[in-house]
């Protein structure tokens, strides 16, 4: 493992920002307790969930020059210089996002690296058991180069100043996530992808379209005005196969995200056409597909409270064909990771508590469901290779229910050894202890 210090300098290679905004599940939400907010390691993030600041009302006329633009705007920078004209670079991108009415943020903030950690210091116990951890020797997974709290201010990584190119990139980067807020896109994406309770594997489709756009914008940048790394969906994609699992989870947004964008739309100006119509699924995001064309299969999973074991009605998650590819990928090169996880059309997870005195110990009860009987069995190869090659972590069985339809047991070593389940019509029943 590399020294933190190295890991920073490589992660600021690959990443340009983040912003935190936006329908973001994160740690200890009582809808979702195992549910993690991600960026990317060396990340842009967005912070928030809901919008603040709104597109001018009597805007810039769309057709002003983004020098003329960048003439207009009053920017404060506070901490230090930036190497470039930031009023210059958000005029560019709201050029190409046909976003010039749009207000650039008041200021930018310039802060010392350690005070750039952003995301969970401690993954959730589901998590660490599918080998998602903060690696050793950091106090957090992330860090940022640059992130957007709100859409008035951006704070930058004062680490990232000595290169000019990468700069750029960055404010780039996060000046997409500065008009997302203005213009309400991240609530617009996330109500396009799910109505109601939401799954973590709805709120990475919904992260993934807001990073992916920025990232493609920033891509486009690069392009057109020649700062450097034109094409960091591949660099990103080089960084995500070879990741740990935490840094997968972080990274993957940026890199699929980019690469649905890249795929859908010709131009930054048409990217609002996917906030409206975005992925269903991370399924969807992954193969490139149209919203809505893959539809989650029919899948429930209860418990039955038995044998000293009850069932957290809270704990029912969903977490999609990405977040699984990044479980087997934490262990496992990138092709086994995919093949393992293709063919997934749904998953439910359920913990069960114990209710033993001396026992507080909790199970996991992910239930997967496939295509077809072939990419099952598939997966379960490719989980048993994850399995083997994993070191500690605590135990795991598998059982598989119906041609289609596996079950992974995982936490307290007496809940994998007694956890069964049943699969009739659809409804898959979680039971811990005798059955019958």
């Amino acid at each position: 493992m590399r020294p933190p210090a190295v890991v920073l300098v490589v992660l600021l290679l690959v990443l340009a920002g983040c912003a935190a905004g936006g329908q973001l599940v994160s740690p200890g939400n009582p809808a979702n307790p195992d549910s993690v907010s991600q960026s990317s390691e060396y990340a842009t993030s967005t912070a928030g969930t809901t919008t603040s600041g709104t597109a001018s009302p009597t805007g810039t006329p769309a057709d002003r020059s983004p020098r003329s633009l960048a003439a207009s705007y009053e920017i404060e920078v506070e901490g230090g210089d930036l190497p470039v004209n930031y009023s210059l670079v958000y005029a560019r991108v709201v050029v190409m996002l046909n976003r010039t009415e749009v207000d650039p943020p008041r200021r930018v903030d310039i802060e010392p690296d350690s005070r750039m950690g952003i995301g969970t210091s401690r993954y959730p116990e589901f998590y660490r058991l599918l080998g998602i951890r903060v690696p050793d020797g950091r106090d957090r997974t992330l860090t940022a180069a640059a992130y957007v709290a709100s859409p008035n201010t951006v704070t930058v990584n004062r680490r990232i100043l000595n290169r000019t190119g990468f700069t750029e990139r960055t404010l780039a980067h996060e000046s997409v996530h500065v008009v997302q807020f203005r213009t309400n896109a991240f609530n617009r994406v996330a109500s396009g992808v799910a109505e109601g309770r939401r799954t973590t594997d709805d709120s990475l489709v919904s992260r993934s379209i807001t990073e992916g756009v920025a990232t493609y914008t920033e891509a486009s940048y690069a392009a057109r005005y020649g700062t450097g790394n034109a094409t960091p969906i591949r660099t990103m994609g080089d960084r995500y196969r070879n990741a740990s699992g935490a840094a997968k989870l972080g990274l993957a947004p940026y890199y699929f995200g980019g690469r649905y964008a890249d795929d859908r739309v010709d131009s930054p100006a048409e990217s609002r056409e996917i906030y409206g119509e975005p992925p269903r699924t991370t399924e969807e995001l992954i193969h490139g597909l149209p919203a809505g064309s893959e539809p989650v299969a029919d899948l429930n999973v209860s418990g039955i409270d038995d044998d000293g074991w009850e069932l957290v009605p809270t704990s029912r998650d969903g977490f999609g064909e990405l977040f699984l590819r990044v479980v087997l990928g934490s262990e496992l090169n990138e092709s086994r990771a995919a093949a393992g996880a293709d063919g997934w059309a749904a998953d439910k997870r359920v913990a069960f508590r114990s209710e033993a005195e001396d026992d507080e110990g909790t199970g996991y009860a992910w239930v997967l469901r496939f295509d077809d009987p072939a990419n099952a069995t598939e997966f379960e190869e490719v989980f048993g290779e994850w399995r083997d090659a994993r070191e500690g972590d605590g135990p795991v069985a598998t059982e598989r229910l119906d041609d289609r339809t596996v079950a992974v047991y995982l936490g307290d070593e007496s809940f994998v050894t007694d956890a069964s389940a049943s699969d009739e019509d659809d409804t898959v029943t979680v039971r811990v202890g005798e059955t019958g």
